[in-house]
């Protein structure tokens, strides 16, 4: 199974009449970028940063794009940031990805993970 690690600036959501004849909307973020990442890297960095004090359930994770509340990823982000905070320089810069994260949202980057299925 795979995902996509987004970070974005803001929101954008276009909305679409499904196949089940509701109207949707797609979250997708601007002002950033997204790349695919597989779910073994994404379990390897939630366990190396609950052993640093960055709880799993911190982390902004979601099924999917498609009807999800950018109020839920803002929320989510800000708690992630609070952990981060507290993490000692030395352990960030021990996990690339961890680093990377911590950068964005230094930047006032939101960051997510989406599952694919």
């Amino acid at each position: 199974m795979a995902g996509t690690l987004h970070h974005c600036k803001k929101f954008e959501q276009p909305s679409y009449v499904g196949r089940d004849g509701l109207e949707h909307f797609e979250l997708r973020g601007l002002d950033g970028d997204s790349e695919g990442l597989c779910a073994t890297t994404w379990t390897e960095l939630k366990v190396y940063s609950d052993a640093h004090g960055i709880p799993s359930n911190v982390w902004p994770e979601f099924q999917c794009s498609i009807d999800l509340d950018p109020t839920a990823i803002v929320r989510a982000n800000e708690r992630l940031s609070e952990r981060l905070q507290r993490v000692p320089a030395p352990v960030l810069a021990g996990y690339q990805l961890l680093r990377r994260i911590a950068e964005w949202r230094s930047q006032a980057y939101y960051i997510y993970y989406t599952i694919e299925f």
